[in-house]
């Protein structure tokens, strides 16, 4: 079995969103949105280590869940909600998808 682009993007937004950790920082950010956040103000909100915040915001990146900017000497992060809302779509077909059952 062959997964498809698409199906891969679909696993790794829920596998981002699948951490604790992850989705509390996206919390945070779509609570700012469309503000940007430095990664060791979010390290410092979340109680992370400046290695795990990066860990988990490449993650989401990956994801297409968050995206960044370089501001000077800092790198600011923004929740991306195109990849969230694509999330939503592909649940919502998925639930009205006639399957059937042998």
């Amino acid at each position: 079995m062959t997964l498809q682009d698409e199906d891969r993007v679909v696993l790794s937004r829920l596998s981002a969103l699948a951490h604790e950790g992850q989705l509390s920082i996206l919390r945070t950010l779509l609570a700012s949105y469309p503000a940007s956040i430095p990664a060791g103000q979010l390290a410092s909100i979340h109680g992370m280590s400046s290695n795990a915040i990066s860990f988990h915001l490449k993650e989401m990146s990956h994801a297409g869940l968050v995206v960044s900017e370089r501001s000077g000497r800092f790198i600011l992060y923004r929740a991306e909600p195109n990849g969230l809302a694509e999330l939503v779509t592909f649940l919502e077909v998925l639930q009205h998808a006639d399957i059937a059952v042998d």
